[in-house]
């Protein structure tokens, strides 16, 4: 008798306790659920602005991808003309290295 009374005592400790539970999970979820909604809504709202900033035309009415276009042009012109003053300067130096000893022999023969 004694221990009916305490398995049944025990049992409803266990679910007297474990009433609350479900109650406090249910808050917890509808929290994380509305947490996670409004996380969403700033996602969408960031998306929003990115999308306009792709699509956003500067003040001279080029959208960001035909002033990348413009950008990556205009660099590779600016490379070519780098490289063509690269080889002008290498030929340059390299007349000079031809003519330097003629003008030690010319100096060395009537200058000094």
């Amino acid at each position: 008798m004694r221990r009916i009374f305490i398995l049944t005592c025990l049992a409803f400790v266990v679910l007297g306790s474990s009433c609350d539970k479900p109650a406090l999970l249910n808050d917890q979820r509808l929290k994380v659920d509305a947490d996670f909604e409004r996380a969403k809504e700033e996602m969408r709202t960031v998306d929003a602005k990115f999308e306009a900033l792709q699509t956003a035309a500067s003040p001279d009415g080029m959208s960001l991808e035909q002033q990348h276009e413009k950008t990556v042009k205009k660099n590779a012109e600016l490379e070519e003309k780098v490289e063509y003053l690269r080889q002008k300067c290498d030929e340059a130096e390299a007349a000079l290295g031809e003519i330097r000893p003629r003008m030690a022999t010319y100096k060395a023969k009537y200058l000094y």
